[in-house]
């Protein structure tokens, strides 16, 4: 209230209990700083030692918004000559009218318009609606009711043809920057209807922009959008930027099977050549299960190789050793050392020997070494200027690519628009090879409840809430992903034809936080993906909200048995938070 005195075009002549008066040294019609008392000892009814009032010519820009600063608080939304809509769903309430009262009296001193959307959902629609006046709206200051306005039920939605793109029309036609919904929490599906159609007038970057400054337990990222025809959207936070070289861990693995599917696509193997057929030391006897292991196998993790966790190690994949080897004697060493547990087809286990030996098989019958092979179907044909995998001649495929969120974004680009490889093969690399009753071995259990199922070196995306590991809705989705253990977060949509990724490496510093930065971007893709869609102009199904994010992240401690470590969100928030700002 204190505010709301504080901004009115003429001084106020009533008094709120005994406080200090310095406000009304700001003159009439004044532009003057909206928190001087917000930031203040003050407190209705007490005493106040209230900051002096800066000079609006400190502060004021008319053209642009006025960006934070210690003087100005917190508030970054203060513009002159905006035009606030206010429409009306649901039940009334005592205060309506003076929630428009103070919006009006507020954007007076800002020299902007309240524009009245009167009769809810039909003016949201049919676009009635007017520019409030002080002569329109004395009569109804301090009154109870909405008859200023009127008002619509969410229920009234069908009733006039679910026409959600006029609402969005309307916000475009009346040329608004805000809009003021009135109608509680948006808790059911015509409410959401209505707040996603009126948020489709507006610029949706904008949103994700917002939305992306404010999630602060990715406090350093740089986050890319688009579609075949290019980057459509590019925002930068804290140290990392499109130029920042990054560890990419496991999301290295998606860029290595489009350069092993490039020497399928030129012929030089197929998806179900076997290993023996490539190399004469490699197992040929019916009777050993190793025989039988093909690319397909390799590429999807389902060739009978096993590791206790997801890693895996013999001496040629050390990094003390690993560039003393050839593509091909690192390839044999893992034949003849690593675990064979299961038959091939039969058990998904996800280790790095699978891609090690994949990408051997492919850079033999192209009679190159691996980096070669990376650089003639990956590298060269991008212009990738930053990527690389280290190792020398025997590069760690499945962790060990170093590169930046621009080259990233470049290749998921190329992916999508089928620049690199053609749609067969993709089709290929995006089947769900876990599917109808390949088995999951116990190290690898907690990826599928996580992640989702398993492609090509890359997730059929299925993660909480959802009412089993595997859904038809996930399939349908068909959205892929490759997330890394440091935050990195890389998708495809192929149903949508559209590409995004949370470009971020944080290293876990303990088993404690050991998959914070994994959860704190899937958390993140789930608040920003519908909102991307919108701004690419796409359809989409989902929904988002914080109360889902919060469900995300309370579902995935359960389910990964991190409650021992995290009894709620917060804590992981906390975890995951600057070291000298721990917000909550």
């Amino acid at each position: 209230e204190l505010n709301v005195l504080h901004l009115l075009p003429e001084k106020p002549t009533r008094r709120l209990g005994h406080r200090d008066d310095s406000f009304q040294t700001i003159p009439n019609q004044s532009e003057g700083n909206l928190l001087a008392l917000a930031e203040s000892d003050s407190d209705v009814g007490g005493t106040s030692k209230s900051k002096p009032p800066i000079s609006p010519s400190k502060v004021m820009d008319r053209s642009s918004p006025i960006s934070p600063s210690s003087e100005l608080g917190r508030f970054d939304l203060r513009r002159f000559h905006q035009r606030i809509g206010v429409v009306l769903i649901g039940r009334a309430g005592p205060g309506v009218n003076n929630v428009i009262q103070g919006l009006f009296d507020y954007l007076q001193v800002w020299e902007g318009k309240v524009v009245c959307i009167a009769m809810g959902v039909a003016g949201l629609i049919h676009n009635y609606s007017f520019e409030l006046t002080e002569e329109l709206l004395a009569p109804h200051r301090n009154q109870g009711g909405c008859d200023l306005l009127g008002q619509s039920q969410p229920e009234d939605i069908p009733k006039l043809g679910n026409d959600m793109r006029s609402i969005s029309h309307t916000v475009t036609r009346l040329k608004l920057d805000g809009l003021v919904v009135w109608g509680g929490a948006i808790s059911s599906q015509p409410e959401r209807q209505v707040y996603r159609a009126g948020a489709a007038g507006f610029d949706q970057w904008d949103v994700v922009r917002a939305v992306l400054k404010a999630y602060f337990p990715i406090p350093d990222m740089t986050f890319t959008a688009g579609t075949a025809k290019g980057r459509q959207f590019v925002f930068e936070k804290g140290q990392t930027t499109m130029t920042t070289p990054l560890a990419m861990a496991s999301s290295s693995k998606f860029p290595v099977a489009i350069a092993i599917a490039g020497a399928v696509k030129d012929g030089y193997l197929t998806f179900d050549t076997k290993a023996h057929e490539v190399w004469p030391w490699w197992s040929t006897d019916p009777s050993e299960p190793r025989s039988r292991v093909t690319l397909r196998h390799l590429l999807s993790f389902t060739s009978g190789f096993y590791w206790p966790d997801a890693s895996g190690y013999v001496p040629c994949l050390g990094a003390a050793n690993a560039s003393s080897y050839s593509a091909e004697e690192c390839a044999k060493e893992i034949y003849q050392q690593a675990p064979f547990e299961f038959e091939p087809g039969s058990t998904w286990s996800y280790n790095s020997f699978h891609l090690q030996v994949a990408g051997a098989m492919a850079a033999t019958r192209a009679k190159l070494s691996t980096q070669q092979l990376l650089q003639k179907y990956l590298i060269h044909p991008l212009n990738l200027k930053n990527t690389s995998w280290m190792g020398g001649e025997n590069p760690g495929l499945a962790g060990n690519m170093m590169t930046t969120p621009e080259d990233y974004d470049s290749i998921l680009r190329a992916y999508v628009g089928n620049e690199l490889l053609p749609p067969w093969v993709s089709f290929e690399m995006e089947r769900d090879y876990l599917a109808p009753d390949v088995q999951v071995s116990n190290a690898s259990t907690f990826l599928v409840t996580l992640l989702g199922h398993y492609s090509f070196c890359n997730y059929f995306e299925c993660f909480p809430p959802k009412s089993a590991k595997f859904t038809p809705e996930c399939k349908k989705a068909n959205i892929h992903m490759d997330a890394g253990l440091f935050g990195y977060y890389p998708l495809v949509d192929r149903a949508k034809g559209m590409y995004m990724q949370i470009a971020t490496a944080r290293v876990p510093h303990s088993q404690k936080d050991f998959y914070a930065p994994t959860i704190a971007s899937m958390v993140l893709r789930k608040m920003t993906k519908f909102l991307v869609d919108g701004a690419l102009g796409v359809e989409s199904t989902e929904t988002a909200e914080a109360a889902d994010a919060w469900q995300v992240t309370s579902e995935l401690l359960q389910q990964l048995e991190l409650k021992e470590h995290w009894q709620s969100p917060e804590e992981l928030w906390a975890v995951l938070a600057a070291p000298e700002e721990v917000l909550v």
